[in-house]
């Protein structure tokens, strides 16, 4: 009887570990986001000596936002299971695991926050984040404060420089 219940609860842990590292979309990490505004910045640098901000910021109605929108929806990403232990135990979370090397021209970090305004005034944001080849998103820990915790997405590296590429494209110099 007694290795019968550990096998159940072995068994349940390991379908609960599947079932949260599951691919999921920006609508299971953030339930209920609808954004209104996109608001991102993006920096890359072509040499240590020369980092490059960019900001954008993108509202419902103008050019671009409805296709970035679509492919925030469209992105699905993996939640390592370590992200329990990080939500539980906030302090172990320190963000991308740096320093990597830069090629040329390549996206270095881009923040995208979708922002929703409610009508009283109020606020939301549901962050995600992208460093070189490794994206994170803002979760919430146990005790309703944030944190920064990892996601895998495949091929999380060239989907990330290809949207950053693009975005930068649309961006306007951060100092303007």
């Amino acid at each position: 009887m007694r290795i019968t219940l550990l096998i159940f609860c072995f068994l349940l842990l390991i379908g609960g570990g599947l079932w949260y590292a599951r691919p999921v979309g920006l609508e299971t990490l953030y339930p209920g986001m609808e954004p209104d505004i996109f608001d991102i910045s993006i920096s890359r640098s072509y040499e240590v000596r020369d980092y490059q901000p960019r900001n954008l910021r993108i509202a419902t109605g103008e050019p671009g936002f409805d296709e970035l929108l679509s492919e925030w929806k469209a992105l699905r990403f993996r939640r390592p299971l370590t992200n329990l232990v990080l939500q539980a135990i906030p302090p172990l979370a320190n963000g991308p695991s740096g320093p990597k090397p830069l090629e040329e021209g390549m996206v270095h970090t881009m923040d995208i926050l979708g922002i929703v305004h409610a009508d009283s005034g109020e606020w939301n944001a549901a962050g995600l984040f992208f460093w070189i080849d490794e994206w994170s998103y803002t979760g919430e820990t146990l005790w309703g404060g944030a944190v920064n915790l990892p996601l895998k997405l495949s091929h999380g590296g060239e989907i990330g420089q290809m949207l950053g590429e693009r975005l930068w494209d649309a961006s306007m110099p951060a100092d303007s």
